[in-house]
């Protein structure tokens, strides 16, 4: 059942356009979860918690909305975060003239590219910072 549930939040999250690495890396950490869980109400709380947290990244990574050069963009900024990155940078690497992608990306996600990088990076720190484990 909760391998069935993995596929099934796993396409959902496809068809919405959260990128296929971020699908893999969500789904592989639960593929393990569910193999440690010892227990069936152990069980029924990491389903809910796949659900949240499928339902967390579709809000926060999808792109499908938006056309094909701003969701490529979108796409590298979130792969690339950690990495310094420019409008230039972006437009290079998804072969496009970066005042149209400028423009192109304000016009769809109401956001410029430096916006929508800082807000990414603010989101990810906030995620490290809820886990204890990393310093």
């Amino acid at each position: 059942m909760a391998l069935v549930s993995i596929t099934s939040f796993r396409g959902a999250a496809e068809r919405s356009g959260v990128h296929p690495v971020y699908l893999h890396i969500i789904s592989e950490r639960f593929a393990i979860l569910i193999e440690k869980t010892d227990t069936l109400p152990n069980l029924k709380k990491l389903i809910l918690s796949m659900a949240n947290e499928y339902c967390g990244f579709m809000r926060s990574c999808q792109t499908g909305a938006y056309s094909a050069n701003v969701q490529k963009a979108m796409d590298y900024i979130m792969m690339h975060l950690g990495e310094p990155m420019t409008l230039v940078k972006i437009a290079e690497e998804i072969h496009v003239n970066p005042s149209y992608l400028s423009r192109k990306f304000k016009e769809e996600a109401d956001l410029t590219v430096t916006e929508f990088t800082t807000g990414k990076r603010i989101e990810e720190a906030k995620l490290y910072l809820k886990k204890e484990t990393i310093p």
